[in-house]
């Protein structure tokens, strides 16, 4: 399969087995779109000789380009299909866990606090509470779901904990004993582990800081850019805007961190559809690491994004990847998380065709000791996989094993497939009826993103494939 398309004064081709990436001329492009509706529209799909169907078409693109421009066009797509850099046949397929394989633990969510100080209107855990009461992990609690992970990790050596909430900075005595004790017992293992947090930053201090940026390889801190645009949803207890505090807590916290990663993570909903603005603000503000997501769910809905709104945000991300571009082009460094893709080793084969790898590789841990698929899970009903001092529940392990690219109809025929490795398990439960389904939504959006990183890999290398 090979993806064409056009952006932003830009000719494009991606072969989607092969991972080749091609900037096209006009000519070139024509012609592979021809050659493309042309295998596409064969008995077997795809295959047999590259070449143009005879009549109306052939004709319209000599009239178009020339004859011997098309003929050189042709022949040069019919030399990169021959090495291998066009229509690739498969090679990923099978080659994902599936129901009954064994699979070793690689990552924790440890959601240390079911408790939050602010009051986000677009929160899928409902104020941090999942659904529940407010709780916090206790360090015990901590300590004993690091050693789990180091447990039930078999042969790995790389581990990775991710610190949670509501607000984990609410639990910080859980963290620090995770963290004390993942460091003592991992290197025993002959592992180690990287540490995550995610913070609103509003209630950072200085010897939060000072450990986050002594113990931990990331940080996550929530802004959603505009103080207009951050005020209108993440709010503090009381109703009052959170900007304030979170900007001065995020810029401290990025200032310590003297090179070591972070990102700014901030949600855009369906009242900030110009939100290529808000990544300028948050540039503007001395992030140069920047993530803006699309709202996942909201209390009352009325945040969430539609169909309606589908042709504004793909048309946002083509304005940002152009934004993006010209920062960079003034030499400023700026990072968007979407459009930062590896064209040359990427991910491994298995994520490619079962991304995340929740729910088997990949766990939340409530402060209880429960294990869920992941965090966006906890506190559905059904889909508690067990806890860490019990049993797990090896058939729901085993649905999210084999819920991956070659079991979802919906991913065959999709050129983006293995940059999402079938998307979020949680999005495809809410919105395409079951784990196994997918967010139709969402992959639009997918596809537009990979399209505009591509785009901004092709401008970085001079324009040429």
């Amino acid at each position: 399969m090979v993806h064409a398309y056009r952006l932003l004064g830009k000719n494009i081709a991606i072969d989607v087995n092969g991972g080749a990436v091609h900037a096209l001329d006009d000519v070139a492009y024509d012609v592979l779109r021809a050659v493309i509706d042309a295998r596409e529209g064969r008995p077997d799909g795809a295959g047999g000789e590259v070449g143009l169907p005879e009549g109306p078409v052939a004709e319209a693109l000599s009239a178009k380009h020339g004859k011997a421009c098309v003929a050189e066009a042709l022949e040069e797509i019919r030399g990169l299909t021959a090495d291998g850099d066009l229509f690739t046949e498969g090679t990923f397929w099978g080659g994902a866990p599936g129901a009954g394989v064994g699979s070793s633990l690689k990552a924790l969510c440890l959601n240390v606090s079911h408790d939050c100080d602010l009051r986000c209107g677009y929160c899928f855990a409902s104020a941090g509470r999942f659904g529940g009461g407010r709780a916090r992990m206790a360090p015990k609690v901590a300590m004993d779901a690091v050693g789990f992970l180091i447990r039930k990790s078999g042969g790995r050596r790389s581990l990775e904990v991710d610190f949670f909430g509501g607000e984990p900075t609410l639990a910080f005595d859980a963290v620090k004993a995770a963290v004390a004790h993942g460091e003592a017992e991992a290197g025993k293992a002959g592992k180690e582990i990287r540490f995550t947090i995610t913070t609103n930053a509003v209630g950072l201090d200085d010897g939060m800081m000072g450990f986050i940026n002594g113990h931990m390889d990331n940080v996550v801190l929530s802004l959603d850019g505009r103080k207009e645009v951050h005020d209108a949803c993440r709010v503090m207890a009381d109703g009052s805007g959170s900007y304030d505090a979170a900007v001065r807590g995020a810029k401290a916290m990025v200032g310590m961190r003297g090179g070591k990663g972070y990102y700014v993570r901030g949600t855009y909903t369906n009242r900030n559809l110009d939100f290529a603005a808000d990544v300028a603000h948050l540039a503007d503000l001395g992030f140069e690491r920047v993530s803006v997501e699309p709202v996942a769910s909201s209390w009352d809905g009325g945040l969430e994004l539609g169909e309606a709104h589908l042709p504004a945000v793909l048309l946002e991300y083509e304005r940002l990847a152009l934004a993006v571009w010209e920062r960079r082009r003034r030499g400023e460094r700026l990072e968007f998380f979407h459009f930062e893709v590896d064209l040359e080793g990427g991910p491994c084969a298995a994520k490619r065709m079962a991304g995340c790898g929740a729910g088997y590789e990949y766990m939340a841990v409530t402060p209880d000791g429960g294990l869920y698929p992941c965090h966006q899970f906890v506190g559905m009903e059904g889909y508690r996989i067990g806890g860490i001092y019990g049993e797990q529940d090896a058939g729901l392990m085993d649905a999210f094993k084999s819920t991956n690219l070659s079991t979802k109809a919906d991913c065959a025929g999709c050129w983006a497939r293995f940059h999402c490795g079938g998307g979020c398990a949680s999005s495809s439960l809410r919105y395409g009826g079951g784990i196994g389904g997918t967010y139709a939504l969402g992959c639009e959006m997918e596809r537009k993103r990979v399209e505009c990183a591509v785009w901004l890999k092709v401008m970085e290398s001079g324009g040429e494939g």
